[in-house]
């Protein structure tokens, strides 16, 4: 700073380039972001990137380090370099808060889908939907809840009520199968209060059905197995079917094996009269 405010430029870029050089290994943030701030006051905005490329070099696991790096090509409006950015970032194989950075890619598209002065000749020629391409992306990554209702509530506004229940039918059919209730809880109030929002309500009772009935139960603690302790569980209608049907099936399987030990007994009887008749 002393060497900035007396104009020394070489010395500030020399002491600047020395302590990345020295400390690059230990990630600091405010190192780069500071160097990157002087480049970019300075108008130098090819060092302001040769910088911030730095610090993604240094730290790939750094979604902070990513997404100032692309926060700086939509500022200076290069969409095709930010993108390119964010399509390099969330390929890496770690980072250490991968929500912020999907959210950031997203909120990216979602804006120049909306503001069409936004777009560059790339955006106009691509007319599918890169938002809902991203959220499908994720969805390979993370299914979680919160995933499944942004894509939802995107959808709803993007494209439609009927687009958000494909989406909100496709997240309960995964999350039933995957056991996660309280998950369930939360999407089934997603989408209730998606259908109430409509003007028909025609599909909100069918939602309100799915509901669960929220039960207390107890089970042994973990640290104690003498003692016990109680929860609340969920009893979803949908899952109520399942032992009934899993009832028949053992029933059936019973009959069976009691008709096979019936054609057993039967048997050697049947020989035994044979014999005797001869």
């Amino acid at each position: 700073q002393l060497e900035l405010r007396l104009g020394n430029l070489d010395a500030v870029r020399q002491i600047m380039g020395q302590a990345l050089g020295t400390c690059g290994h230990l990630q600091k943030p405010k190192l780069y972001l500071g160097y990157a701030h002087i480049e970019r006051q300075l108008g130098e905005l090819d060092r302001c990137r040769k910088i911030l490329a730095k610090f993604v070099q240094d730290a790939p696991a750094s979604c902070q380090a990513w997404i100032n790096f692309a926060q700086l090509e939509i500022e200076l409006g290069e969409n095709a370099r930010a993108r390119a950015i964010f399509d390099l970032a969330v390929s890496q194989p770690l980072l250490d808060t991968p929500e912020t950075l999907w959210k950031a890619y997203i909120d990216f598209e979602l804006r120049i889908e909306q503001d069409p002065e936004d777009k560059d000749f790339d955006d106009v020629k691509n007319h599918d939907s890169r938002v809902a391409s991203l959220y499908e992306r994720l969805l390979e990554k993370s299914k979680h809840v919160k995933v499944w209702i942004s894509f939802a509530k995107y959808q709803l506004d993007s494209s439609g009520i009927e687009s958000a229940r494909q989406v909100l039918e496709r997240a309960y059919s995964f999350l039933r199968q995957d056991g996660t209730k309280e998950e369930r809880v939360l999407l089934l109030e997603a989408w209730a209060e998606i259908e109430a929002s409509q003007p028909d309500n025609s599909q909100l009772a069918a939602v309100q059905a799915k509901m669960p009935r929220k039960i207390k139960k107890r089970r042994p603690r973990l640290d104690d197995d003498s003692q016990f302790e109680e929860y609340y569980d969920y009893v979803f209608p949908d899952d109520q079917v399942a032992p009934l049907n899993l009832k028949l099936l053992e029933a059936a399987r019973k009959w069976k094996a009691a008709q096979q030990n019936d054609d057993e007994i039967s048997s050697p009887l049947k020989k035994k009269k044979t014999v005797e008749a001869v």
